[in-house]
């Protein structure tokens, strides 16, 4: 497929809404990782993953900045049409790659690292275990573009950005109309920098250049602009069980040891769906984390709606979920080999029944 290119304002729209759902979409899997691991295990895996997490929703916020500031645009992060499902698919060169909800395990730092570089050469998908059950993706929209990683995405939008604010003008593009739809580190603070308020083109690249350097970055840098290391090496370490020190080359970390113990983690089965939960405890558990992910959505969705006074507790409703997560990953899933997770579903407002129906 040829990649397409950004021609006009509808254009632009619609790559910014296909970078507020590919950010979205990185978020779960992480969690679900992070969650998976036995508590006062792992710790230094913990830390890393839950350090690219909280990058990652300063990345949502990044993007949806960004088309909020665009004439007409709205970021979209709810809906049964808009919530990624799993296995997702990400680009790969000229192919796609399978972003699954894993347990904690070598197949998924393998895929971190393939979301964080796409490009690169790595192994073959690995299969947790034989009796797991290969779900066929949901491709995400950015497939839908034709881009060949993910990096080349997002270069087209600031590309496009430059040629529409030459051809129609700055305010047209960007009218700054909307303030009280922007995130400022004044409703998001939890490390690894802040969220760019965007106002004008400069901005807005500006917003989109961050989530590039401190998610893919310089495959030859081991550290973003802030100083800290890149999202690509903070997985590596893990997968290489080694530190890196300022100096190292990339792919040869020179520190101490990182210990992984990947037999300290719940056997999650992979991509859980509710249709695989059985009526009962299980099924009311997987129901109310889900429940809470969708209220953690509504929260975001306000946020960027003009509220966003509402995005204050989304980190720690982000990390509190983990206890309805690790409830369900202590259970065995009935008919299966494996344990139950969470499933990352869309869970609709069910409206009241009325008296007398």
């Amino acid at each position: 497929m040829e990649p397409r290119k950004i021609n006009n304002l509808a254009d632009l729209r619609e790559f910014l809404e296909a970078a507020v759902q590919l950010e979205l979409s990185v978020i779960p899997p992480y969690m679900c990782a992070l969650y998976s691991i036995v508590p006062n295990t792992n710790d230094v895996s913990s830390q890393i993953i839950r350090s690219v997490i909280v990058e990652e929703m300063l990345h949502l916020i990044n993007a949806a900045n960004t088309l909020n500031a665009v004439k007409d645009g709205r970021p979209v992060v709810t809906g049964e049409d808009v919530v990624p499902k799993y296995p997702t698919a990400l680009p790969d060169g000229e192919t796609m790659f399978k972003v699954h909800l894993d347990p904690f395990s070598t197949t998924a730092v393998e895929t971190f690292l393939k979301i964080e570089y796409p490009a690169l050469p790595h192994g073959p998908e690995k299969v947790l275990r034989a009796a797991v059950v290969e779900r066929e993706a949901t491709p995400l929209k950015v497939a839908g573009l034709g881009h060949g990683t993910v990096t080349d995405f997002y270069l087209e939008i600031i590309a496009g950005i430059d040629r529409l604010v030459k051809e129609l003008g700055e305010k047209e593009v960007f009218p700054n109309d909307r303030p009280d739809r922007q995130i400022t580190s004044a409703y998001y603070y939890a490390g690894g920098g802040d969220p760019v308020p965007v106002r004008n083109s400069a901005e807005a690249k500006n917003a989109i250049e961050e989530i590039i350097d401190q998610g893919e970055g310089d495959i030859h840098s081991l550290f973003d602009n802030d100083g800290d290391l890149g999202h690509y090496f903070r997985f590596d370490q893990i997968q290489k069980g080694q530190r890196y020190l300022a100096g190292d080359n990339p792919g040869q970390p020179t520190g101490g040891p990182l210990p992984v113990d990947y037999a300290q983690v719940y056997p999650m089965h992979r991509d859980p769906r509710m249709e695989d939960f059985p009526p009962g405890e299980l099924r009311t558990r997987a129901v109310s984390f889900n429940v809470a992910y969708s209220n953690l959505l509504r929260k975001i969705q306000a946020a960027f709606d003009g509220a966003p006074e509402q995005l204050l507790p989304a980190v720690g409703l982000m990390f509190d979920m983990r206890y309805t997560a690790v409830e369900l990953m202590k259970n065995p899933l009935p008919g299966t080999e494996f344990n139950a997770g969470p499933t990352f579903e869309w869970v609709p407002v069910v409206p009241p029944v009325a008296a007398g129906s």
